[in-house]
Order: C-alpha cells, then sequence, then structure tokens
C-alpha cells in the first residue's frame, strides 16, 4: 500500500535537436521503435516507466543557447545529457547545458549519453568525450536508440547513484 505513495524519480532529459531524446525515452519506456526519416520535434513529452518508478520530462531540442526552463533545473531529481556522435555542435549543446546545470543545482547525478554510436560517420569519438566527461565528474555511455545498443546501461547506473530525501508530510510526533 506505502508504495503508491512513493514519489517517482524525475529525471530531465536535454540536448540538442535531433540526437534522439525521444527515440532512446520510446525504446526505454515502451520497447518500440519510432524512427523515421522525418523529423517531428519534441514541444515536450513525458514517459513514466512504473516497474521502475521514473518520470522522464523529455524536454525540446535545445538550441545554442542551451536553456532548460527553470522548474526542470529545480525539480529534477537527476539529468541525462544527449548528443549525437556524428554531430560536434550537439555535443557543445550539451556542455553549455551542464555547466548551467552546475550553477543552478549542487550534487545532481548527471549522465552523458552519446547516441547514434552505430553511424560510421562519426565527428566525436569516445575517448575525447570520455576526457571531458572524467574532468567534470560524469559517466560517459554510448548508445544506439536504433540498434538497441546499451539502452539500459545508463538507466541502471543513474538509478544507483540518486539520492533522494524524501520526507514525511507526518509529524514524529507520537500525538496523532
Amino acid at each position: 500500500m506505502l508504495d503508491n505513495l512513493t514519489k517517482p524519480i524525475r529525471v530531465t532529459v536535454a540536448g540538442a535537436k535531433r540526437v534522439g531524446k525521444t527515440s532512446i525515452l520510446t525504446v526505454l519506456a515502451y520497447g518500440i521503435e519510432t524512427f523515421s526519416e522525418d523529423y517531428h520535434p519534441t514541444i515536450e513529452d513525458i514517459f513514466y516507466i512504473k516497474n521502475e518508478n521514473i518520470l522522464f520530462y523529455d524536454l525540446a531540442g535545445a538550441s545554442e543557447e542551451a536553456t532548460i526552463p527553470k522548474h526542470y533545473y529545480n525539480n529534477a531529481d537527476a539529468f541525462l545529457l544527449i548528443y549525437d556522435v556524428t554531430d560536434q555542435l550537439s555535443f557543445n549543446i550539451m556542455e553549455k547545458l551542464k555547466h548551467r546545470i552546475d550553477k543552478v543545482r549542487d550534487k545532481v547525478p548527471i549522465v552523458c549519453l552519446g547516441n547514434k554510436s552505430d553511424q560510421p560517420h562519426r565527428q566525436l569519438t569516445f575517448d575525447q568525450v570520455n576526457s571531458w566527461a572524467e574532468t567534470e565528474n560524469l559517466r560517459l555511455f554510448e548508445v544506439s536508440a536504433t540498434k538497441r545498443i546499451s539502452l539500459r546501461d545508463p538507466i541502471k547506473f543513474l538509478l544507483k547513484n540518486i539520492n533522494i530525501g524524501v520526507k514525511s508530510i507526518f509529524s514524529r510526533s507520537k500525538r496523532l
């Protein structure tokens, strides 16, 4: 009965346009592929994975200004920052997003995902981005939404590293 009262873990998912944020979340949440050559930009969406009690807030693709609406900074228990390994600009935007999160939040778990790792025309190697991730104290994973490569590993890592201080709304007093 008390399990129904547990607050879901809130993960804000951000990155540049066309990096595959929605595709990754669709595969994780529903196990289905929604890949198309036609691009339909997400304005905002929520994915809920019931058996893990996680809410993923899928944000619109960030531009070079790399902004996230303020309430997503404040309410997130963790962040997934996604870039495309075939697009240097998407990494630059992810880097800016990371620095903006650092200005607003202290010690919040952040995981970086390099999507499209199955694509042959990379602009960023794993070693290049991992070197940056290590200096930022981040964990980097390379994934492929289309090939379903390594999609669960970053989520498992994130869940192990989230420390949610859920406080009871009930008084600890014995007088009830």
